[in-house]
């Protein structure tokens, strides 16, 4: 990955992307690896991505990984606040934690 980065920053001066993955943030090792990268490239990578926001709220330490990597915007995934919707669709997490953290 620093090998491609650097590539394209060097040949034509790219250092904003945006990360087509319906969950991008759904493997903290993605997310920490992502970590390393960036601290090897020669220039401040900026970056937009899917997120889904139960696992930002769960995993809440990667939410600054992403930002000191240079995560600039998201799109953020919520199937839903309906109680009943979420369990039919197997979403533990809750309308009113999901209200909350995106208050936060």
């Amino acid at each position: 990955m620093v090998d491609e980065f650097t590539e394209m920053y060097e040949k034509f001066g790219t250092t904003s992307y945006y990360f087509i993955d319906e969950t991008f943030n759904a493997d903290v090792d993605r997310i920490e690896n992502l970590s390393k990268v960036y601290n090897k490239l020669p220039f401040k990578l900026e970056f937009l991505c899917y997120n889904r926001a139960d696992l930002l709220d769960k995993h809440p330490h990667t939410q600054d990984i992403l930002h000191e990597c240079g995560q600039r915007g998201t799109l953020m995934g919520i199937e839903t606040f309906h109680p009943e919707a979420a369990k039919l669709i197997k979403k533990p997490w809750s309308a009113k934690r999901g209200k909350d953290f995106l208050l936060e």
